[in-house]
């Protein structure tokens, strides 16, 4: 049996174990050492790996002999061997030194060129393709995890290829999103017969900031919470005023590992929010056209003052809706919005001294019609500030 149909069986050992233990897993790949002596008693040579999965949305990394795991692996490459292990942990360190493992991945990824080109009939058209567009072909990215669907809108009136112009001049048929490693990912174009078009105006912010949080919108605009994304594409060139200022987001699903890809706008104070973009093949619902039009440009030039409500929602609540953040204040959602407006009553109560009774009574006196609780909150403070300082004057 070859190094990688032995890997494969490994790994479907691997993901058949998960199941069974009713655990949220997803085998990203696995990587071959070589066979060692691990039991001096039995003396007998097995094989060495480094399993990289993921459980529950987090990414975890494992050294294993045979069936064994030896060793976690964190992320600056350090080896924590288990505690049963730990007399072997010199030994272990020895028999790394200088080795470079074999990945199943890239296995696999060279068995799919070889049969790409193995069942490839070349005409007269192809064999006269230069040397570059013959290495270009060869290096196709195969897999993927997830299909823009081109068909529907992204914003009110916004396809893809609408938003992203280099797709229509390059004759992209499909946009697909693949995953590079644990943490990075690749947006990219297939053309017609199904060679890869790189799409160079979306570059990719390097190293996603991951203190920098999004507010994302749900499809439905029901939710709207903060997360914290995978990558980031920027749009370098096309329908945005300045470079950066739209782009596209990649994410994975909680515990499923399913993928989420997003369209989103930056305002002025380098704050983000993101809409869904539906994808193909999966149960995702369609966005509906009141959060496609929050993202679109000419409906919503600037998307700072909503960013700024959600922020101040957000502050004291883990979601809210579309409607509490929009620029209608005759749509709110009464059940969440009472409840961000009770708790910054409650505050402002506890920053003036008195009761929440008593500064709602002078809330009431102060508050407009149409006016956004926050102002109305700040100048009701004033008030009972004015009437303390001047109380202490008399």
């Amino acid at each position: 049996m070859e190094l990688r149909e032995e890997l494969e069986k490994l790994r479907d050992s691997l993901q058949q174990q998960a199941i069974e233990r009713n655990e949220q897993c997803k085998i990203l790949d696995i990587e071959y050492y070589k066979h060692i002596t691990f039991d001096n008693v039995e003396g007998k040579e097995q094989p060495l790996y480094l399993v990289e999965k993921e459980v529950n949305g987090e990414i975890k990394r494992e050294l294993q002999v045979g069936d064994t795991v030896i060793a976690d692996i964190g992320e600056d490459n350090s080896i924590s061997m288990r505690k049963e292990f730990a007399y072997k942990e010199l030994d272990i360190l020895i028999q790394l030194r200088d080795i470079e493992p074999i990945s199943l991945n890239e296995l696999e990824r060279i068995e799919q060129r070889k049969q790409s080109m193995k069942n490839k009939e070349f005409n007269s058209k192809e064999e006269s393709k230069s040397e570059e567009e013959v290495e270009q072909m060869k290096n196709t990215p195969l897999n993927y995890v997830a299909e823009i669907d081109m068909d529907k809108k992204i914003t009110e009136t916004k396809t893809f290829a609408e938003l992203v112009p280099e797709a229509k001049e390059k004759q992209v048929e499909k946009v697909r999103v693949r995953r590079i490693d644990s943490t990075r990912f690749e947006i990219y174009g297939v053309g017609k017969a199904g060679e890869y078009i790189p799409l160079e105006t979306l570059k990719q912010v390097e190293g996603t900031n991951p203190t920098k949080e999004i507010n994302e919108i749900n499809e439905s605009g029901e939710k709207v919470e903060k997360n914290q994304v995978y990558s980031m594409f920027q749009l370098t060139h096309g329908t945005n005023e300045q470079n950066g200022n739209e782009g596209f987001t990649v994410d994975l699903e909680d515990g499923t590992g399913i993928p989420e890809i997003a369209y989103y706008r930056r305002s002025r104070d380098n704050e983000y929010t993101s809409i869904p973009v539906n994808l193909k093949n999966t149960n995702q619902k369609r966005t509906e056209l009141e959060v496609r039009e929050y993202a679109e440009k000419t409906r919503n030039p600037q998307v700072s003052d909503n960013i700024e409500k959600a922020d101040n929602i957000l502050e004291e609540q883990e979601e809210t809706t579309l409607e509490n953040i929009d620029d209608d204040l005759n749509n709110d959602t009464p059940e969440t919005r009472r409840e961000y407006e009770d708790k910054l009553i409650k505050e402002a109560a506890e920053r003036c001294k008195m009761s929440e009774e008593g500064f709602r009574e002078v809330l009431e006196q102060e508050r407009k019609e149409g006016e956004p609780i926050e102002e109305s909150i700040e100048r009701a403070e004033d008030e009972v500030n004015e009437q303390v300082i001047g109380g202490r004057n008399r």
